[in-house]
């Protein structure tokens, strides 16, 4: 009898631990699942990482190139040696294990508010998909550039929690947050002109185009929501003119409608802030 009480119980922990075991996988699953269109859509890591996330992008500065490095999770050219945590670490306070500083134009000060869920979900994705063997050459900064980047960073992150997505406004924010929209066009000398434009952004070295005022005050503020939209998935204006591939709109296309909708509705929000003189 007792030994049929065992066997019961090992059949019973078998079958709670196998179930266990495949909710873990789906919930892996659901993580790297979201992690690809963060990485891929909203985030548009590729943009600056290439599409294969392998790096060796150029990105001209008037002191010189910046060479952006490999993601993937090769062992020795990318990042297969970082754990999750170092991997969120890097994201939200630029730095990366061995302590060593990320330059510019890596997006940190958005970063920090990405919500643990979601940083995690990121990095996730990263160690799953194919390792790529790429080197890139280190980015040669100017003396103390990199000490004070570091410290505009400060203090360091260590949580985030979920925003509300029922609040279509605080969603809002956080997916135009994400999607990189006030690195370029909110003023940077001018913070608080929040999506007013006017920011050099540089094509080739010392050729620049300037970033589009997107609050109501702009030229946005006429547009309709589906003419909206469709700039911005499409990176071209109700006229037919094309944006600069700046904007990552290719990105953008796949959106999904629940982030595009909440992203229409904060634009919409903002106070309409007038552009910097003689931008």
């Amino acid at each position: 009898m007792v030994r049929k009480h065992i066997i019961t119980l090992v059949i019973i922990c078998s079958l709670f631990s196998g179930f266990s075991a495949q909710a873990a996988a789906n919930d892996e699953q659901e993580l790297i699942k979201r992690g690809d269109y963060l990485v891929n859509d909203l985030m548009a890591c590729g943009h600056c990482h290439g599409k294969n996330l392998a790096g060796g992008i150029v990105i001209p500065e008037d002191f010189g190139d910046i060479h952006v490095p490999n993601i993937t999770p090769h062992p020795t050219t990318g990042i297969g040696a970082w754990s999750q945590d170092d991997i969120v670490h890097a994201l939200r306070n630029g730095r990366r294990p061995d302590g060593s500083i990320i330059g510019v134009p890596m997006p940190v000060e958005v970063y920090k508010t990405l919500s643990d869920a979601d940083a995690y979900a990121v990095a996730a994705y990263l160690q799953s998909i194919t390792p790529i063997e790429q080197s890139v050459p280190k980015s040669n900064f100017p003396d103390g550039m990199l000490d004070s980047v570091d410290k505009a960073r400060r203090p360091f992150v260590s949580s985030v929690a979920a925003v509300d997505r029922e609040d279509h406004l605080a969603w809002g924010e956080y997916v135009a947050t994400q999607a990189h929209c006030f690195t370029c066009h909110t003023p940077w000398h001018e913070p608080e002109l929040t999506g007013a434009g006017g920011n050099p952004l540089p094509v080739q070295r010392g050729v620049y185009i300037y970033s589009a005022n997107i609050t109501p005050a702009g030229r946005v503020g006429g547009y309709s929501d589906e003419e909206l939209e469709h700039v911005l998935r499409k990176g071209e204006l109700p006229d037919g003119s094309k944006l600069h591939e700046m904007m990552p709109s290719e990105f953008y296309s796949d959106m999904n409608s629940a982030d595009m909708t909440a992203l229409l509705t904060y634009l919409r929000s903002l106070p309409p802030n007038d552009s910097p003189p003689n931008k």
